[in-house]
């Protein structure tokens, strides 16, 4: 938690002094702002230990900080309660994993209100749950992962992003099997978001 605290007070004082420096210019990459979004999660989990999974659906909410370094480009921390997981196609049984992510995107401004935006994201899991039973001792803690997606922005603020994020080492944690030893799971979230946010 002490590096989740560290990394909030970092992207607030980058932002105010981003601020400071390029001041607010509309419908430009170099503005500084904050904002609010949510919205819909298609999850699902890929790897070579998954087999007949489906899509669960889920949610993401949370804020965003954004600075500008020039009109074109931006960069963009989010906090982001995530919910994440798969279902299984024969037993309709889901598998329920909550996150706390924190994407860090460099976003790249074209068009009228466009942009491109890419980056790293760590996931720290809040609870792993299916059908009612606590999992966690088979994730890892944290899910190391990075995003890539398109994103339209209007004058007033409201903005529309479509993404997709995905794990890019294992999720499964290590354990110990009878006559196998230490054995960790090829499983790897992958998730397609899409969004409606708005900026002060």
């Amino acid at each position: 938690m002490k590096k989740l605290y560290l990394f909030i007070a970092i992207i607030f004082a980058i932002s105010m002094t981003a601020n400071a420096q390029y001041g607010k210019r509309p419908g430009s990459g170099s503005d500084t702002k904050f904002g609010v979004k949510a919205g819909a999660n298609l999850a699902n989990m890929v790897g070579d230990d998954i087999k007949d999974s489906d899509i669960l659906f889920g949610f993401h909410v949370g804020g965003y900080a954004q600075f500008g370094l020039s009109n074109a480009f931006a960069l963009q921390g989010e906090l982001l309660f995530d919910t994440k997981g798969a279902k299984d196609k024969d037993t309709n049984i889901s598998l329920n994993l909550s996150y706390i992510s924190i994407p860090i995107l460099a976003k790249v401004m074209f068009g009228e209100g466009f942009n491109v935006h890419a980056g790293p994201q760590i996931g720290i899991l809040v609870s792993s749950k299916s059908d009612g039973e606590d999992l966690s001792k088979f994730y890892k803690s944290t899910d190391i992962g990075g995003a890539v997606g398109l994103g339209y922005e209007l004058e007033s603020g409201l903005n529309f992003n479509a993404r997709y994020s995905m794990s890019l080492t294992t999720i499964g944690e290590k354990i110990e099997l009878p006559l196998v030893g230490d054995f960790e799971a090829d499983i790897k979230n992958s998730v397609i978001s899409i969004s409606v946010g708005y900026s002060f």
